[in-house]
């Protein structure tokens, strides 16, 4: 399965490809965000998406949809580590006339868990049978989150990225200072990079006071 962020866009000879603006000023550069990944919100099949547009504004959480205490496929867990994505491998068909098209990209993500909480360890033992019946987003210290997000009104189509390939190693230093970690690794092909968003998921989520009546 390929995930195709952009619908297909120019893989028609009859589909006229129009690029888009760029900032105004080519010489004002922002300084970049912190690309480390820190949370992964995994959603089974049968979950509904853990996040929502709501109108025209940016990506919100869906009310109950990650929930860490569930046992079973009904909602989103979320993990939080860290992690990176390599750069993508290319898939190459050699055409006519010396043209050679891309036809679909592999992306490889690696994601380093602490298994200080027995639950972490179960449930990425069973992630390790291979479970790609799910779909997932990561989110970056730049407070940016990656996969599609789609509109609180679509019931018919799923978000998130949809994986080739899940493992998970659970791997044992012999330094004196090793720490019992787990690493998980996640595959997906795609025609371009995920879509990305403002995070309504940030390092500081868990930090905001309680409100009074």
């Amino acid at each position: 399965m390929i995930n195709e962020f952009l619908n297909g866009l120019g893989t028609d000879c009859s589909t006229t490809i129009t690029l888009p603006a760029l900032a105004a000023d080519p010489w004002c550069e922002p300084v970049p965000g912190l690309s480390q990944v820190w949370g992964l919100v995994i959603a089974p099949c049968a979950a509904a998406d853990p996040f929502e547009i709501v109108s025209t504004s940016p990506p919100s959480l869906a009310s109950g949809e990650i929930d860490n205490d569930a046992a079973d496929n009904s909602k989103s867990r979320l993990l939080t580590g860290v992690g990176g994505v390599n750069e993508h491998e290319a898939t190459t068909y050699e055409g006519a006339m010396l043209k050679d098209f891309i036809v679909d990209r592999t992306y490889t993500m690696t994601f380093e868990v602490p298994l200080g909480e027995a639950k972490t360890y179960d449930f990425l033992r069973t992630l390790q049978r291979n479970f790609v019946d799910m779909r997932f987003w990561y989110i970056d210290l730049a407070n940016l989150l990656y996969g599609t997000v789609l509109s609180s009104t679509n019931t018919t189509q799923y978000g998130g990225i949809r994986p080739k390939m899940v493992n998970v190693q659970f791997p044992k230093s012999n330094a004196r200072d090793g720490r019992n970690t787990a690493t998980i690794t996640l595959m997906w092909a795609a025609d371009v990079e995920p879509p990305r968003y403002a995070s309504p998921l940030t390092p500081e989520t868990n930090c905001v006071p309680t409100p009074t009546p």
